[in-house]
């Protein structure tokens, strides 16, 4: 996605999204253990939250409702992402961090769907953005070019990724 400037604004990237994603999605099922359902991914954050006594003026709780029981608005056709498809695929990242500040990004994140519950709320930007963000580093260690050094002791993306690689043997 070529852009000159970043926005806020999640209508911006109407349209923009879908090939990128398209290619995201090809590496992950290519190279990764595939995500949990949405029902479980659902289930998990959930129990997640309330393991973790969190829920921001019960936003959370009402944001989950709404995502389950408005299955038509879960998907976002100016960028083909549907938001169950995704959410499973970020989950399944987020369920394996340890720290609690990298696991708050996932939450603030989600949080932000109450900004805009539209399709591209859901999935076209918010979601889209962490995504990319695991795949792309991820990607990059697995394939040599991080310019880590080889020092990933530290690096919370590479530390789920070997625990989500197909390809154990490649480690």
């Amino acid at each position: 996605m070529n852009s000159d400037k970043v926005s806020l604004d999640v209508h911006h990237y109407d349209g923009k999204l879908g090939d990128s994603y398209s290619e995201l999605v090809k590496w992950d099922d290519d190279y990764l253990l595939p995500p949990p359902s949405f029902d479980d991914s659902i289930n998990e954050f959930s129990d997640y939250l309330n393991l973790i006594g969190t829920n921001p003026e019960k936003k959370v709780g009402n944001t989950l409702i709404k995502l389950v029981t408005n299955h038509h608005g879960n998907y976002d056709p100016t960028n083909k992402i549907n938001f169950e498809d995704i959410m499973s695929r970020v989950w399944r990242f987020y369920r394996l961090v340890e720290d609690k500040a990298d696991k708050a990004v996932f939450l603030q994140q989600f949080l932000d769907i109450n900004k805009g519950t539209c399709p591209q709320g859901r999935s076209g930007a918010r979601l889209y953005q962490l995504y990319y963000m695991w795949i792309d580093h991820g990607r990059n260690y697995m394939d040599g070019t991080s310019g880590s050094g080889g020092d990933d002791t530290n690096d919370t993306i590479v530390k789920v990724m070997k625990k989500l690689w197909k390809h154990v043997d490649d480690l």
